[in-house]
């Protein structure tokens, strides 16, 4: 085989591995967003539990139907980050679990009894927040950026 011929198989066999490597590497423009959640709270003990919803199903109460993230409570504020988001519509509901039990306890008539709080800083009276009051939009590759004060 003629030296020339046997270097540019050997090229042609090693460029699409070159290729599959490149775009491994390079940033895509459909690549995830994220999602940093602050969110302030009393200066109590317990853990954070962040819980990311993709729909209405599950909002707020149910938050093993989310995208969950729990935390130790620190001072004041606790960040929860969600990586990899995929563009769309969600809406993110965060507690202080005070107690340990790891879930939003409730009194008799089903308020909450612990610090809690949703995306947009909705918080009607006599009712759960709705999926769509505390909806938002995140973009291919965007980041969004959330202050949620949790209070009783």
């Amino acid at each position: 085989m003629h030296p020339a011929h046997d270097r540019r198989l050997r090229v042609s066999r090693l460029l699409p591995a070159l290729m599959l490597m490149a775009a491994a590497v390079a940033p895509s423009a459909q690549s995830g967003g994220s999602i940093v959640v602050t969110a302030t709270h009393p200066p109590l003990s317990g853990e954070v539990g962040c819980a990311l919803f993709a729909s209405a199903d599950g909002f707020p109460n149910e938050p093993d139907k989310g995208r969950g993230v729990r935390l130790p409570a620190s001072g004041t504020t606790t960040t929860c980050v969600f990586d990899n988001i995929a563009p769309g519509t969600y809406a993110l509901a965060a507690f202080l679990d005070t107690n340990g039990n790891q879930v939003s306890d409730r009194n008799f008539v089903g308020m909450p009894t612990e610090p809690w709080g949703v995306s947009n800083g909705v918080r009607p009276r006599l009712r759960a927040p709705r999926f769509a009051e505390a909806a938002f939009t995140v973009a291919a590759g965007q980041r969004i950026t959330l202050d949620i004060a949790l209070a009783k």
